[in-house]
């Protein structure tokens, strides 16, 4: 992958095993996502996705439960604490290649719920816990075209703590012909941080989406 500063990033970003039993529960070992990264920009319609929740994303090695069959889907995942980065890793592609140093976190567990209340609308619930890290609560609502989710993250004020955070984000699709969709997403943020001034993020993202091939790929 390109950096941005130049130079390359390099490196396994999935390895992983499982068994998928017949009822559709899937049990995943190795380097995985995390079960809140599988929903990073869920109820985000726009093409180019929107503000990154600050829940722990890429695992190291980790364990994951799921289950996304039916009118009730979860998910949950769980890792020991991975102090992993790029003086660990076997290949290095020059001075800019931090690729390997998202695997350094606190362990941790999080996961989340999916439930059809009714036809065409689905609520959400999610959250994780982490050893001296704080804790992240979400919760969300999906109805057809319209969406919205909410986030709060306690954070615990330690040396690498950015503080707490509280979000929300919406958004919305129109399909204005067959295949082709117009979105658009509001992101608010507001974060209190420790060692530095507090900062709110506040945007609005949009485009144009076309389904080809029948939204085969």
């Amino acid at each position: 992958t390109g950096h941005g500063w130049g130079g390359f990033e390099g490196g396994i970003n999935r390895f992983y095993a499982g068994y998928r039993t017949d009822a559709g529960t899937e049990f995943i070992a190795g380097r995985i996502d995390s079960s809140l990264d599988d929903i990073q920009w869920w109820g985000d319609a726009t093409p180019e996705n929107g503000y990154t929740l600050p829940n722990t994303r890429d695992v190291n090695v980790g364990i994951k439960i799921r289950n996304e069959v039916g009118g009730l889907r979860y998910s949950v995942s769980a890792a020991p604490e991975s102090d992993f980065s790029e003086d660990d890793a076997l290949v290095n592609f020059g001075k800019y290649d931090e690729y390997a140093n998202k695997y350094s976190y606190a362990a941790f567990v999080n996961g989340y719920v999916q439930y059809d209340i009714a036809e065409d609308l689905t609520l959400l619930g999610g959250a994780e816990f982490t050893d001296g890290d704080g804790e992240m609560y979400l919760i969300g609502a999906e109805y057809k075209t319209l969406a919205a989710r909410v986030w709060h993250h306690t954070d615990q004020g330690n040396d690498i703590s950015e503080g707490t955070e509280t979000g929300i984000m919406t958004s919305a699709y129109y399909e204005v012909a067959k295949g082709v969709y117009l979105s658009a997403a509001y992101n608010y943020a507001n974060t209190k941080l420790d060692t530095a001034e507090d900062e709110t993020t506040s945007y609005i993202n949009g485009g144009v989406g076309y389904e080809y091939a029948d939204g085969k790929f």
